[in-house]
């Protein structure tokens, strides 16, 4: 599995095949890599938990939770996708709220629980 993490867009290269250049075409660069372990993930959301005092802070926060959770599915985690979606479910109620502590607070829990 191949991970793309740009401005764009965060998540699984959904790309079955890498495109074919046409003649005279530039190279361009490959925003894809192997996909990160799930403790360097949430190291990666403690940092953007920061932000998270606005609504759009909320709103991108949320969006790169739901992309880690789905991750960590993906790889077997189960409790790290089931905590992160329960959080991102109470974020998502108030998001005119300030949950920089508090969402700093509770992603180094989870993270002490898989031993990141």
């Amino acid at each position: 599995m191949r991970w793309v993490d740009n401005k764009k867009y965060v998540g699984k290269d959904r790309r079955k095949t890498k495109p074919l250049l046409r003649f005279g075409e530039r190279r361009q660069a490959d925003d894809t890599r192997e996909p990160p372990t799930t403790a360097a993930m949430l190291r990666q959301m403690r940092v953007r938990a920061v932000a998270a005092n606005s609504p759009e802070g909320v709103r991108i926060f949320c969006e790169r939770g739901r992309v880690l959770a789905d991750f960590a599915a993906s790889v077997g985690e189960d409790y790290v996708a089931s905590e992160l979606a329960n959080l991102i479910a109470r974020v998502e109620q108030e998001p005119d709220a300030d949950w920089s502590d508090a969402l700093d607070r509770e992603l180094s829990w989870l993270a002490e629980r898989i031993g990141a």
